[in-house]
């Protein structure tokens, strides 16, 4: 169980922190919009999970027949890529685009039902509050090296 609280909770809010760091250094115009409206902070956040999703894959069991291409279908182990699905054309318009102002479909890395992270809600807020207070007490963010990014 310790090894699940520090992998599932420690190391994907790192990195998601990390990629919602890389996004604002890459992007000073993003940064302008958050800091005259901190309350579009939650929005970025969502959409952070959903373009940069910290937990690419993960297993899960087919429960009922269905098909997905040529393999066999209830019972079967289906590997659900969430750098795929979060950009479904069927579920976001311009999956591919990342826009943190928009109304979008959440993303399904965090789990819906009875496979909802119970660590959502407090990984939100913590990755609110870190973009919150950065973008507070740290002006111009930019990237060292552009080329490298």
């Amino acid at each position: 169980m310790a090894e699940n609280v520090l992998v599932a909770g420690h190391e994907t809010t790192s990195n998601s922190i990390a990629a919602g760091l890389h996004r604002l250094a890459s992007e000073p115009d993003l940064q302008r919009r958050l800091r005259q409206a901190p309350t579009a902070i939650a929005k970025f956040v969502e959409e952070l999970l959903r373009t940069e999703a910290p937990v690419q894959m993960m297993p899960r069991y087919a429960t009922q027949d269905t098909v997905l291409g040529e393999l066999p279908s209830q019972g079967a182990v289906v590997m659900v890529a969430f750098a795929s699905a979060n950009r479904d054309a069927a579920k976001f318009a311009d999956g591919e685009s990342f826009t943190s102002s928009s109304e979008r479909v959440a993303a399904p890395d965090l789990g819906s039902g009875i496979h909802t992270c119970v660590g959502s809600p407090l990984a939100k807020l913590v990755l609110t509050n870190t973009f919150r207070l950065v973008l507070e007490r740290y002006s111009g963010l930019r990237l060292v090296d552009p080329q490298r990014s």
